[in-house]
């Protein structure tokens, strides 16, 4: 017994060392990390993923940036210390450990405030929690340690993000908000609900006569004929269960056609809720908003409601490309509606008015400092976001020709962007270079996003675009461009 009861004690106190440890290199980490607010500053947090960290622009264009700028660089009596935690492609378990890193060292003697903007990397259409997300997080819990190995277990396994996992971590980002002494504003997450179609993947299950069944509501609706367009949708509905989703999106379509507005809106929120599919654009679900004004009225917290304020600037209230750069980035138009939500809570939170509104206009990019290269840099983001998400659909027209749009507004401000010139070209080769194996490959050369081109992926690359019937003019400038290849963002 006593050799067990030393064990024992070895045990517990090694526990209670690596306890001690991990919260020690996190203090350590938190003070030497450049992202630490300035002492006696406003702390102006900022979590999410890449839409608040500035996508399709760059950091300076990020919500907590902007809406410093909007008070003047002053909330509270005091200088705003801007902490951008938000990174590309994180769902909302990363933010939370983010945030919570973040604040392990702050003083809690200094006003402050996180703006949450989260919703685009979880999947808000799963609504059961799977088995493993139940374990990992009835494991959380006070201890450091713990959560960092089930951290690590969470990276490792590939846990998911469903809905009730979504609500778990933001209850858990906006309760260590309040125990700091931070104000949690969360934002709820407009989406591109009209200018983006469904996912519609090749598969063995989609005959050439389903394809016919649906061209033909197409052809009717194109006519003018709305109505009977609505009717022969909803029997094809009927008929085919497996595209309900895509279908749901045509019948909205022909209640905008009609001029009902409203009940096309319900309807293309609830395309949103289908199972999702791999086509580059995660939107958040009517389901993940709901939940995120039910969060902030249970906690009473402030709401930047951007989607209402999306709809209010949306013709018809029909959220479309007018407010986007592809499915669910802003333009600068859409990013300055979000910064104005947050800074509204903000001055309602804290009893202030807003004293820079920064306004949308036509040269609102150049006020803000962004200069014709990072603006063409935008645009041929947003292109090949749209030009993936086109690769392997059975109708990607409406992607490719939003994709060709962003890519002439490139070429407009930088003539000779060598990826510009590639892209328009793939659309031009249309189905010779959207198949998937030939889309790895461009991926693969770097043709796509990113890296340096080889000579000879060059001129396999021109030659593919020579066979698919490319314009020797185009062709003829991609080769001239070929010293200029500038390193896009990968998605």
């Amino acid at each position: 017994m006593r050799l067990a009861g030393r064990r024992l004690m070895i045990a517990l106190g090694s526990l209670v060392l690596l306890e001690i440890g991990c919260r020690a290199i996190m203090r350590l980490g938190c003070r030497a990390s450049a992202e630490r607010p300035r002492p006696g500053a406003f702390e102006l947090y900022m979590v999410g993923e890449s839409t608040p960290a500035g996508e399709p622009y760059d950091a300076s264009l990020a919500p907590p940036q902007l809406v410093s700028r909007m008070f003047g660089g002053r909330l509270a009596g005091r200088p705003i210390s801007v902490v951008n935690l938000a990174r590309r492609a994180q769902s909302i378990y990363p933010q939370e450990m983010a945030l919570r890193q973040a604040l392990c060292c702050r003083d809690a003697r200094n006003p402050g405030a996180v703006l949450i903007y989260s919703g685009n990397n979880d999947d808000g259409t799963r609504l059961e929690k799977p088995l493993r997300e139940r374990a990992l997080q009835f494991l959380e819990g006070p201890s450091r340690a713990m959560d960092a190995l089930l951290f690590l277990v969470w990276k490792a396994s590939g846990a998911g993000s469903s809905l009730p996992s979504y609500e778990f971590h933001l209850r858990r980002i906006i309760e260590m908000s309040l125990s700091s002494g931070l104000t949690p504003i969360l934002s709820t997450v407009p989406s591109n609900v009209v200018g983006i179609d469904p996912a519609l993947p090749f598969t063995d299950d989609l005959p050439q006569v389903t394809r016919a069944m649906l061209e033909k509501g197409d052809r009717i609706r194109a006519s003018g004929r709305c109505g009977e367009a609505l009717a022969y949708f909803r029997s094809l509905s009927r008929e085919r269960p497996s595209l309900r989703g895509y279908i749901r999106y045509k019948q909205a379509e022909c209640l905008s056609c009609l001029g009902r507005y409203r009940e096309a809106r319900a309807l293309f929120l609830s395309c949103l809720s289908a199972p999702s599919q791999p086509d580059y654009f995660m939107r958040a679900t009517p389901a993940q908003n709901d939940l995120l004004r039910r969060l902030a009225a249970e906690y009473r917290i402030p709401l930047a409601d951007s989607e209402a304020l999306f709809q209010a600037a949306s013709v018809h209230g029909l959220i479309g490309d007018e407010l986007f750069a592809d499915g669910h980035h802003p333009n600068i138009k859409g990013h300055l509606l979000i910064d104005q939500a947050y800074a509204q809570a903000l001055a309602g939170a804290f009893s202030e008015p807003i004293p820079r509104p920064i306004l949308y206009g036509p040269r609102v990019l150049e006020d803000l400092g962004v200069d014709r290269h990072r603006q063409a840099q935008a645009f041929l983001d947003s292109g090949w976001w749209l030009l993936c998400a086109a690769s392997g659909q059975i109708y990607p027209d409406r992607r490719l020709a939003m994709a060709q749009a962003r890519f002439e507004s490139a070429l407009t401000l930088e003539p000779d962007d060598f990826k510009a010139l590639s892209g328009l070209a793939i659309i031009r080769a249309g189905p010779n270079l959207l198949d998937r194996a030939e889309f790895r490959w461009l991926n693969r050369e770097h043709l796509i996003w990113g890296g340096s081109v080889s000579r000879d992926s060059l001129e396999a690359f021109l030659e593919k675009l020579e066979r698919a019937g490319v314009p020797d003019g185009l062709i003829a400038r991609i080769r001239r461009s070929r010293q200029g290849i500038p390193r896009g963002k990968a998605p």
